[in-house]
């Protein structure tokens, strides 16, 4: 067993007696706790995987009890590398469990096919209970395994038919929580591995008896679950191709799969039960039932369907007084759909059949088309007359979010059992921005003030991590690691398990690999935690200078003034990764100052004092990544307009104009790109090399005031689009390291949002950190709407939902500019980055939440230019329905829309043309009273 030679074990385990085996089993588990320990000859995965097999087949052999046996077969330890059910453990396995009784193989065999890994094991458990000749488990396991081992495409369909076990095992398949991968290998019928065909050649042969395969696929797909389980169930019950009296048997099942299917299971629910219906078989009741449930999906596929089936429905039965008493309430209830064709058919069709209603009933759906649009109005008074209830017109009241107002951060922790506490708690949810600021800064005061009580505590509550259980030096790229560790660094700091040369290299190495701003935002995170680990190594302070005041991440310039007081009095020297964060979170320019704040700066007399009252002042070097050049790819958006971009600084004195900004670098470099052509074609190339060089130095040198980490701050990043995937993401600290820069933030992450797709998660969540953030007074900038406008686009709903919340966020804080992110919608849909689907999803989102006015201000400064595009964008008219419930409602003034009325006068039966003539009646004539506002 110690060399791995378990073919050996069985010839060897033969000639013992019980006593020898039940001695053996003592040095079993001996040598099996030697390998859980992982040292000596067993720190390599194989060579200890080799030798756990020879303990499981020797081990299976020594034991006498059943369940003995199947607790060690079924041990997880001792399948390091292989399972038992695969052949080079099979076959020694049965070789030692030969010449048993066949009941105790049976219970064996139930034993291990009770355990979580039956599916692994499937080889041995049914070699097991062919020996024994008991029934086969019907675990989920077991049958599992025993599906995957008849994959149709292996010949498994004659398997099928010849297996004993298959009429008992095979109707659990459709109790399985997940169905084997192999049922969705080959979708071709075709093709010899359909499963559908198989089944339903089963249920041919009489093999399994075709109702119980009928019912297991409509209790299936009653539970419901993912489209590829439900399409594969739908996909069998299609083969079987249930009789008229079968469908009739089902009639509470199909309308529990029109009602609340996925949108393929309800269509062929529907479909059965309009046959049945269009034979007589449905009763009128159940009609009316299901179509109640019906009308309230928003598939307008089946809701048209639905009433196209009560139209024939009504037509053969015109005659039948009840037929039309019980029909007509259900397609009253259309009258309240969102969709204004859909209310315009069930109009249609009530109107058709009200000669043949009572007086009662004709009250009824009178009370019932008070819910239709203002659109329908006129139509409904010429079908109800006097019994329509007159129109109420009451005042929009404008719902919008509360304005989020900022939070002072709680005082440090007090005690080491608090502090303890919250890191066991930022470890399991790394995202919290404003909890790891709190943490970091305990862990230095505690260091500083209580490290042997602190050391102590932390050792007894840190759970085994691999951070922990192996030194940091020992990563391959502790370097590209350091991005992925937060406060881990500091507590492994703290209990010996990084050392002096790891805390050297990942700080010296911070700044050489920073290709775009997020892996700058990394870096600056990465830097501040790692020069935290040091300083509690090295030389510990007293607490930190950049720990935030707010929850944005934002930190008051009179408590910085302060605390660096603090430090001059007890004589310590600032950090310069702390201090420079602590400058980035402090507004800069006359927005941070104050009354005297940077007077009181400069008064300390220290270099960081006066580079204090220089930021505060506006004296402070330029962020030139944060400042777009104005007319650029990066800085463009609209159709018009887009040429007279303005920086996209906080315009706090951050000197981003000709001077500081790009300008300047362009400048540095010879002036603009065709004046630098002439300068390529006519000068020597290593003259301007050097000016170049003069100029990058020039405009570097304020930045070397700062550490490296933040020294990509000074480069002008015209080339905003990475494409890697870790730049999808949105880390949310990254709103904490500039909270006064939301708008360089916000153009870092516009190519993210736009190229968004299911490999990321979260994308859109800087939307809505962005909305929350420090922001000066008046609109949010254009890069935010620009950012906004491609979330709204994004492919997952989350995300749009996100664009949304930033939204109606702005809005409630009065820093949406309506007709800017209008115009970067329209500009979005007419290139192609925006599809007016998903804008008509969000913003019908908006709307029905209760901000029409707000969605209604935006549509129409981003309608026009979509009404002159040619040919229309696709889903224009559902974008224009959204338009139209919102005017509706909040009754806007100003008239008709430009392009509006020549859209609506091309007539047909476009939803384009029907929802343009919807709205120019609205803007023509009014709706509704005056908008009011209100926040939730």
């Amino acid at each position: 067993m110690r060399e791995g030679r378990a073919d050996k074990v069985p010839a060897l385990l033969g000639p013992l007696t019980p006593a020898e085996r039940k001695e053996l089993l003592v040095e079993l588990r001996a040598l099996r706790a030697e390998l859980r320990r992982e040292e000596g000859p067993w720190g390599h995965w194989r060579q200890r995987g080799l030798a756990a097999t020879g303990v499981l087949v020797a081990g299976a052999g020594c034991h006498t009890g059943a369940a003995a046996a199947a607790a060690w077969i079924g041990s997880r330890d001792l399948r390091i590398s292989r399972p038992p059910g695969s052949p080079a453990v099979l076959r020694p396995l049965l070789e030692v469990l030969d010449g048993k009784d066949p009941g105790w193989l049976g219970d064996v065999a139930h034993r291990l096919a009770a355990r979580a890994s039956a599916e692994d094991d499937f080889p041995l458990i049914e070699e097991l209970v062919r020996r024994a000749g008991c029934p086969a488990p019907a675990t989920e396991g077991y049958v599992s395994g025993w599906l995957d081992a008849r994959s149709p495409r292996s010949g498994g369909a004659r398997l099928l038919r010849e297996d004993p076990h298959t009429p008992a095992l095979l109707p659990l398949a459709f109790d399985l929580a997940v169905l084997p991968n192999t049922f969705g290998w080959f979708p071709d019928e075709k093709t010899p591995g359909h499963w559908p065909s198989v089944l339903a050649g089963l249920a041919e042969a009489g093999v399994v008896e075709r109702s119980t395969l009928v019912d297991g696929c409509v209790s299936r797909l009653l539970r419901g679950g993912r489209p590829s389980e439900t399409g594969f169930f739908l996909n069998v019950l299609r083969r079987l191709a249930p009789t008229p009296e079968e469908e009739r048997a089902r009639i509470p099942d199909w309308a529990g799969m029109a009602a609340d299917g996925g949108p393929q299971v309800a269509a062929h629910a529907q479909s059965a039960l309009g046959r049945l219906a269009e034979s007589g078989l449905l009763p009128v009741r159940a009609l009316a039932e299901v179509t109640g449930a019906v009308l309230f999906r928003t598939e307008k596929k089946l809701v048209r369907t639905q009433l196209t089936l009560l139209a024939k429905v009504l037509r053969e039965r015109a005659g039948d007084g009840e037929t039309v008493a019980g029909l007509l309430p259900s397609v009253a209830e259309a009258f309240g759909h969102p969709d204004t064709g859909v209310q315009e058919r069930a109009l249609k069709l009530v109107a058709r059949h009200l000669p043949a209603a009572g007086e009662e009933l004709r009250e009824d759906l009178a009370a019932s088309a008070a819910l239709l649009s203002p659109a329908h109005r006129s139509a409904a008074v010429a079908v109800f007359g006097a019994l329509l209830p007159e129109e109420e017109t009451a005042a929009h009241e404008e719902i919008l979010p509360p304005p989020p107002v900022r939070e002072r951060l709680p005082a440090p922790p007090a005690s080491v059992a608090e502090l303890v506490e919250e890191v066991l708690v930022l470890m399991g949810s790394p995202e919290e921005a404003g909890a790891y600021e709190w943490v970091l800064d305990g862990l230095v005061r505690l260091a500083h003030r209580e490290r042997e009580p602190l050391e102590a505590a932390l050792k007894e509550a840190i759970p085994h991590q691999e951070w922990y259980e192996h030194r940091f030096e020992n990563f391959r790229h502790v370097h590209l690691s350091s991005h992925q560790i937060t406060v881990e660094v500091v507590v492994a700091t703290l209990l010996g398990q990084v050392s002096d040369h790891a805390l050297r290299t990942v700080l010296k190495r911070m700044g050489s690999a920073v290709d775009c701003p997020h892996d700058g935002l990394r870096e600056i995170t990465t830097a501040r935690t790692w020069e935290a680990a040091r300083l509690i190594r090295g030389r510990p302070v007293p607490f930190l200078l950049a720990t935030p005041t707010w929850s944005t991440g934002a930190l008051d310039a009179e408590t910085l003034v302060e605390r660096l007081r603090k430090y001059r009095r007890l004589e310590v020297e600032p950090a310069p990764v702390d201090f420079a964060q602590a400058l980035l979170r402090v507004a800069r320019g006359p927005a941070g100052s104050g009354d005297g704040t940077a007077a009181r700066a400069a008064a300390l007399g220290t270099p960081e004092g006066d580079r204090l009252a220089a930021w505060l002042s506006g004296g402070a070097p330029a962020l030139t990544a944060l400042s777009p050049k104005p007319g650029s790819e990066a800085g463009s958006g609209s159709e018009s307009g887009s040429g007279s971009r303005t920086s996209t600084g906080t315009g706090t004195g951050t000197g981003t104009g000709t001077d500081g900004g790009n300008g300047g670098a362009e400048a540095a470099v010879g002036g603009a790109p065709e004046q630098r052509q002439a300068a390529w074609l006519s000068e020597n190339p290593l003259t301007i090399a050097r000016r170049m060089a003069h100029g990058m130095r020039e405009r570097l040198a304020p930045l070397t005031q700062f550490p490296p980490a933040f020294r990509w701050l000074g480069r002008p990043l015209e080339d905003q689009k990475c494409d890697r995937w870790s730049c999808g993401m949105w880390e949310s600290h990254w709103a904490t390291v500039l909270p006064h820069d939301r708008e360089g933030l916000a153009l870092w992450m516009t190519h993210s949002l736009r190229t968004s797709g299911d490999w990321t998660r979260g994308t859109a969540g800087c939307l809505t950190a962005l909305a929350e953030s420090e922001a000066p007074e008046g609109p949010a900038g254009p890069e935010l709407h620009r950012a906004l406008a491609a979330g709204t686009g994004a492919k997952r709903a989350s995300d749009r939902l996100a664009a949304v919340d930033a939204m109606l966020t702005l809005a409630a804080r009065g820093q949406l500019d309506h007709a800017e992110l209008g115009r970067e919608l329209a500009h979005a849909v007419r290139h192609g980055s925006l599809k007016p689907n998903r804008l008509a999803d969000a913003l019908g989102t908006a709307a029905a939440t209760g901000a029409y006015g707000t969605v209604w201000a935006v549509l129409a400064g981003a309608l026009p230019p979509l009404l002159r595009v040619e040919p229309l964008p696709r889903a224009l008219g559902e974008i224009l329905a959204v338009a139209s419930e919102c005017a509706e409602r909040c009754a806007p003034d100003g008239g008709p829309l430009p392009g509006l009325a020549e859209l609506a006068g091309r007539g047909g039966s476009s939803q384009s043309a029907a929802q343009a003539a919807r709205l120019l009646k609205v803007l023509e004539h009014g709706a509704g009273t005056p908008t009011k506002d209100r926040s939730k």
